[in-house]
């Protein structure tokens, strides 16, 4: 897996990102979609949560507009 080989899990999103999603992280893309298991292990790989994207959203609110209250709260 590439977080076991090093990479950083708060690597963002290059700005030219359409759909406004610039400076999304992947633990904001899977809070968006509702994936608790992998927001979980994001977190546990030391994921930051509430790292802004250019919109100035984070995973938390991602979640809460996407309806997955389950993502958004500890």
């Amino acid at each position: 897996m590439l977080l076991a080989a090093g990479a950083d899990p708060n690597l963002q999103m290059v700005p030219e990102a359409e759909d406004g999603e610039a400076g999304y992280s992947a633990i904001a893309f899977a809070a968006r979609g509702g994936h608790v298991r992998v927001v979980a292990w994001l977190l546990r790989a030391r994921a930051h949560a509430d790292l802004a994207a250019a919109s100035g959203a984070n995973a938390i609110s991602l979640a809460r507009d996407g309806g997955h209250d389950e993502v958004a709260e500890p």
